[in-house]
């Protein structure tokens, strides 16, 4: 047996979920390992020591506790309408820089598409074919550049965000 099956049976032992034979193992092995066998007396000791002192949580336990809960989740649900107007707000500007930089009506190229796929449903080769043009006319090129201004139009507005609740917060303090 390793050492690892014995630490699994000493938790089954302390629990009393330790049949006969896995009991006579356990002692077997702590017998003819001196690791285990320290470990075996120092969970003895902790186990009894907690079994026989009069342990109690504080009386207001339940009341800290819940409060810091409540705290973490106001603090997560205060966060959410800014994430989702930034979210709201970066697609729009994305969207809008697109359709100015392409001039390619992007909500109309978008029902075009869409128009396309429907109508090409049951013959693959036109899908694939429309898909194809569309990957290779609107995505092979100009995919780098978008990604790399959208990320920088996002992290202005991330900092531009920063910026106005760190304000807030010094002008709330003053």
């Amino acid at each position: 047996m390793d050492c690892r099956k014995a630490w699994n049976l000493m938790m089954k032992s302390f629990d009393n979920e330790i049949s006969k034979q896995h009991r006579k193992e356990l002692n077997m092995h702590i017998s003819e390992c001196d690791e285990c066998k320290t470990m075996s007396d120092n969970l003895t000791e902790a186990f009894t020591f907690m079994d026989t002192s009069d342990w109690q949580a504080p009386a207001d336990i339940e009341k800290r506790v819940m409060a810091k809960l409540n705290l973490t989740k106001h603090r997560r649900d205060f966060l959410m309408p800014y994430v989702i107007c930034n979210l709201i707000v970066f697609t729009g500007i994305v969207a809008s820089w697109l359709d100015s930089v392409f001039k390619i009506g992007i909500f109309t190229f978008i029902k075009e598409v869409f128009n396309e796929v429907v109508a090409a449903y049951n013959m693959s080769a036109t899908v694939f074919t429309a898909f194809r043009n569309f990957f290779s006319t609107y995505f092979i090129k100009p995919t780098i550049n978008i990604a790399i201004i959208a990320f920088l139009i996002y992290g202005l507005l991330s900092i531009i965000s920063i910026l106005q609740k760190m304000l807030r917060r010094y002008v709330s303090v003053r």
